[in-house]
Formats: C-alpha cells, structure tokens, sequence
C-alpha cells in the first residue's frame, strides 16, 4: 500500500530515473474520512496503549482478507504469524509515523495522466484496494499500464 504509493510519487517526480514500475494494490487517492478516522483511532491506541493486541488484530483484519487470517484447517497463515512478530518487534512510535504519514497523503490522480513509465499493477479480487487500483489503472491508460487482478478460489 504505502510502498506502492511512494514508488509512484518518486516516478512522478523524477520520470527520467525510472523504466518501470511493478505495483501491488497500490493506492492515488488522499484517504477518506472513514480511513482517516480509522488511523486516527488506531494512533490513539498506539499513544495510549502502545502495541496492544487489539492493536495487532486491527491492523491485521485491515490489511489481510479472512481467508488468509484463518486457513481451512482454523490455524493461522505463515505471513500472519510473520506478521505477528513483527509487531511485536517494532516501536509503537515507528507504527504510529506510518499512520501519520498514510492520514497525510495526498491525491496522485492528475500527475498518473503525465506518468510515461510503463506500470503493471497486482491487485486481489477481494482486497479492499482492488477499486482504487482500477482507478489508478484507468486515469493511467491501457498504453502504459496493465492490471493484473489475483482470484481466490
């Protein structure tokens, strides 16, 4: 998500370094008032509470669909258990300076018109970014962008 949205920016600045981008469920749109509410909640959580595993779930429902939160058999996933670690390695300070800077994003909609690198986007069919990648695929153009949606079956 945020790492797709820098790589698109830094394209958009500086259009002679770059050759080509791969994306994966990328975002170009400044967050919503839900959204920012939302991270506004969960940094508010994290100032309080530090990492708290509520905290954890929360992040892990927004970012990883059911399916992969809880496999078939009812134990978790390999990247949630990774994930999980992780969290519990990081500083809350570090998580909270990510929220901030995901709440203060800014729209990338007119400048994807002028992008001149080629661009292949990845993006679930049920993930919560797959609307706004077909956007940013759509405002970019079938000349220099491709939109690969995932299915799980």
């Amino acid at each position: 998500m945020a790492g797709a949205y820098i790589l698109t920016l830094f394209a958009m600045k500086y259009q002679e370094l770059v050759l080509g981008l791969i994306l994966v469920s990328p975002i170009c749109k400044a967050p919503s008032w839900t959204e920012w509410f939302y991270n506004k909640v969960l940094m508010n959580l994290l100032y309080f509470y530090g990492m708290c595993g509520i905290l954890k779930e929360c992040l892990l429902q927004r970012y990883f669909s059911k399916e992969i939160r809880c496999s078939v058999q009812g134990t978790e996933a390999d990247i949630i258990e990774a994930c999980r670690r992780v969290l519990d390695e990081r500083q809350g300070l570090n998580v909270m300076r990510f929220l901030q800077a995901i709440n203060e994003r800014y729209d990338l909609t007119e400048g994807l018109e002028n992008l001149q690198c080629r661009t292949l986007i990845f993006v679930g069919e049920s993930s919560q970014f797959r609307d706004e990648s077909v956007y940013m695929s759509t405002k970019m153009g079938k000349k220099t962008c491709a939109l690969v949606e995932h299915a799980v079956h």
